[in-house]
C-alpha cells in the first residue's frame, strides 16, 4: 500500500505495528502452547483499529467462524467503551 499523505502513512504504520504484534504473539504461543487462552494487551488506538478491521472485513464463510468473530467483536467493543 502506497501512503500518499500523513493520514494514510499513520494508518499504514498502525496496521504494520498491529500485524507485527499479532504475528509475534501467535508464533510465540504456537511454539509453547500451554492450554491457556491467548491474551494480548494492545494500546487503545491499535485495539480500535483491530475492531475496525474485524467489522469491515467480515468475509468468513462458516457459521462457526462467523459466531467466533461476533463473540470477539462484542468482547473487544466492551473493552473499548
Amino acid at each position: 500500500m502506497i501512503a500518499a499523505n500523513i493520514g494514510r502513512k499513520a494508518g499504514k504504520s498502525m496496521r504494520m505495528e498491529l500485524f507485527s504484534i499479532l504475528t509475534q504473539r501467535c508464533f510465540s504461543y504456537t511454539q509453547n502452547p500451554n492450554g491457556k487462552k491467548l491474551q494480548l494487551t494492545l494500546k487503545y488506538h491499535l485495539a480500535a483499529l483491530l475492531y475496525e478491521l474485524v467489522t469491515d472485513h467480515n468475509k468468513f464463510t462458516g457459521i462457526y467462524e462467523n459466531n467466533k468473530i461476533e463473540i470477539f467483536k462484542n468482547e473487544l467493543h466492551q473493552k473499548l467503551i
